[in-house]
């Protein structure tokens, strides 16, 4: 099987809880009950450090004390402080610079999807966000790499712990420098609210899961629309992200024990969230397996529900409009994606996309 045949190929229908050897976890993959393990955050944490059975093994990884992995109420303080960066007027104010970045990077046109166009649009974009300058935005894709890449088995490697240790201590000095000697961004701004330790989390939180989420949605797109050509532009992020969600599953943490469709769970317990079985269940979405940018409602999963609702999702959503408008304006003849200039790593919680090779009937991006 190729690996773009393994990227399409249809997930298990949604079925019954069950528990996971590889995981070690529970998996829930109905709609229904995703939604309520999203959504109830008194019976599902997302604080791994506060109530997983095991010691995280990357208990030093910010990402465990960040927004997504806190409960209330420091949850709600901090969400309230970051949310205004992220409000529709605010997003659509950095529309014109993303368009301007894009068509940039497509005149230059490396040959690279990912390493020449959506890594850096997205580095640009979230780089000039935090206020961190254009100078450190290599710096920036290799900590965003080594903080993702350090959990589970991986934070017990010793190179992998002097690399994330070196790295994390790069990242805390480029946040000092940029309080220091501000030029605009969110981190000067919530400098005076958050001591040093809360702005390298809420750093991490962006470099990590802003980055990856919106170049695995636009990595994503262009195999859609490679695979589905005349697909139209209005509906088709919010369908990617159904059919092709950036993430594939995510993680919550039982606070005490707890039933779920007739399963009883015990307390401390790992459960799997599985966005993309889900975003595929026939009670919910009408012929769940075909692609349909115009399917209207599109109640996916994929930016999660309740509290923890992805607050960057306007953002990663118009960075992937953007890039995609951006892509068709600048080749609009048919796509096409080779299997020698594509590699990804593949498992039952996502895809990882390393490289991707676009060409067109004008030209090879």
């Amino acid at each position: 099987m190729s690996v773009k045949e393994r990227i399409f190929a249809h997930p298990p229908a949604p079925g019954p809880v069950q528990f996971d050897e590889r995981f070690e976890a529970w998996v829930v993959s109905r709609h229904a009950d995703v939604r309520r393990i999203l959504s109830d955050h008194a019976a599902f944490s997302s604080d791994e450090l506060a109530h997983g059975a095991h010691p995280a093994p990357h208990h030093d990884n910010p990402v465990l004390r960040s927004l997504p992995s806190l409960d209330p109420p420091r949850h709600h303080e901090l969400r309230r402080l970051v949310a205004r960066v992220f409000t529709p007027r605010a997003v659509s104010a950095l529309e014109p610079s993303i368009a301007e970045t894009a068509r940039e990077l497509l005149v230059e046109g490396s040959g690279e999807v990912v390493d020449g166009f959506a890594s850096p649009l997205t580095v640009a974009t979230l780089a000039g966000l935090l206020g961190i300058s254009p100078e450190r935005r290599a710096d920036f894709v290799r900590w965003t790499i080594t903080i993702s890449e350090f959990a589970g088995a991986n934070a017990e490697d010793p190179v992998r712990q002097a690399r994330f240790h070196q790295d994390l201590t790069e990242l805390r000095t480029c946040i000092r420098e940029v309080v220091a000697e501000p030029r605009g961004g969110m981190i000067p701004a919530l400098a005076a609210a958050l001591d040093e330790s809360e702005l390298l989390d809420l750093a991490t939180t962006l470099i990590v899961m802003g980055h990856e989420t919106t170049t695995r949605l636009i990595y994503h797109a262009v195999l859609c629309l490679e695979r589905f050509p005349t697909a139209p532009t209005p509906g088709l992020v919010e369908e990617v992200l159904r059919y092709l969600p950036p993430v594939g599953g995510t993680e919550r943490f039982t606070t005490a024990q707890v039933d779920v469709d007739g399963v009883t769970i015990p307390p401390g317990a790992r459960v799997v969230a599985s966005i993309r079985r889900a975003n595929r269940d026939p009670l919910v979405f009408a012929a769940p397996d075909a692609f349909d940018a115009t399917r209207d409602p599109n109640p996916h999963l994929s930016f999660g529900t309740g509290i923890h609702v992805c607050l960057g999702l306007r953002l990663a959503t118009s960075q992937a409009a953007v890039a995609i408008r951006a892509l068709r304006k600048a080749f609009p003849g048919r796509w096409r994606v080779p299997e020698d200039g594509l590699e990804a790593t593949i498992s039952p919680v996502g895809v990882d996309i390393q490289r991707m090779r676009l060409i067109t009937q004008r030209s090879e991006l």
